[in-house]
């Protein structure tokens, strides 16, 4: 008898709680058109206008994981340094905003271009840079390789 008094009475209880759950939600129509506000903060905006403004000198960089797109690979030993360097050259006349990396790591010479986030952003790219250089068609793929950026802070 008391197993099914003291039942009834939280069985009772849960019912009324479930209740009470379930009128609440869409009560108020107002909660579910309110509008976020951000606003930004002073400070970081002197901070953001100070880095963009500051002379290259000045700026820190920092390396982080991301994409680069490799353009030109060559071993041979007296060709290879003069086709890295002409390569950059025209990289650097036919695409100004992406920075290009001449590296030597032997026996190899490597122009690789960019600092991109995203593998998407680099495949883009090299879509771009293949037919542009239709002769390293088969060279032009995208690598992972730390990528260079500005420090804001």
């Amino acid at each position: 008898m008391a197993k099914q008094v003291l039942f009834s009475i939280l069985f009772g209880f849960l019912m009324a709680i479930q209740g009470m759950a379930q009128e609440n939600p869409l009560e108020n129509d107002n909660l579910l058109q309110e509008e976020t506000i951000l606003s930004e903060h002073d400070r970081m905006n002197t901070i953001l206008y100070r880095a963009k403004n500051t002379a290259t000198s000045e700026i820190e960089f920092v390396s982080i994981g991301g994409f680069r797109v490799q353009v030109y690979a060559g071993n041979h030993p007296q060709k290879a340094r003069e086709d890295a360097m002409l390569i950059d050259k025209t990289i650097k006349e036919q695409y100004p905003e992406y920075r290009a990396y001449i590296s030597f790591q032997a026996p190899f010479w490597r122009v690789r271009i960019g600092d991109l986030a995203s593998y998407y952003e680099a495949l883009l790219l090299s879509r771009e840079l293949k037919k542009i250089f239709p002769d390293f068609g088969n060279e032009i793929y995208v690598v992972k390789d730390p990528t260079v950026r500005i420090l804001y802070f």
